[in-house]
């Protein structure tokens, strides 16, 4: 049997590593091997040479994009937008500055423009780990009690915001990081954290 004519030329997947703990680590070598499992058994049920299992693989990310393109498409059509939003440490001037480690506990401060606001990921750009995340405010609202302080690599993709809800953020109300740098530079960094959420 020939091979299908969606796999004679297949788009190449690309891929990049990320640094995880080892606890993560070992989840996501768990689900590899659960989807190479599935592909496998695709392959046999198309009854496809063993070394096919490349060409199956890059199909499926195609379609994992597909679908993944599919949802964000019908989540825009429904009443909730979801929109990003960036935190980032400024001076007075309201320009990028370093946050140095003898600068203590600093407050990164942010306010939705577009209505309540629900944050639903936050991702600490550049090195998570010269970063520790003291306290998140909602307004004047603590969030994440018990799980703060932690390592800004706790707010990775895929980390400690998969599990929690935030409070809606209310119009003309702040979302605030409470930061400390604990990077090796003696000028400091400028704090950058992503967020995406649900204006209401």
């Amino acid at each position: 049997m020939g091979l299908p004519s969606f796999l004679l030329s297949p788009p190449s997947p690309s891929s990049s590593l990320v640094a995880l703990d080892e606890e993560s680590r070992k989840e996501a070598i768990r689900r590899t091997i659960g989807v190479l499992r599935s592909l496998e058994q695709v392959r046999r049920e198309l009854d496809l040479p063993p070394d096919s299992i490349g060409q199956i693989l890059a199909v499926y990310a195609m379609s994992t994009r597909e679908i993944a393109a599919e949802k964000e498409v019908a989540e825009e059509a429904s009443d909730l937008r979801r929109l990003p939003m960036s935190l980032v440490s400024l001076n007075e001037e309201g320009k990028p500055v370093g946050i140095r480690a003898d600068n203590g506990l600093v407050a990164v401060v942010g306010r939705p423009d577009r209505g309540r606001y629900r944050v639903e990921k936050i991702e600490v750009l550049g090195n998570p780990s010269h970063w520790t995340v003291c306290d998140i405010r909602v307004g004047n609202n603590s969030q994440l009690a018990g799980r703060l302080p932690c390592s800004g690599e706790a707010f990775r993709r895929g980390g400690i915001m998969g599990s929690v809800q935030l409070e809606t953020c209310q119009v003309a109300m702040d979302i605030v990081l409470f930061v400390k740098y604990v990077g090796p530079m003696d000028e400091g960094e400028v704090f950058v954290a992503q967020l995406v959420g649900t204006v209401m």
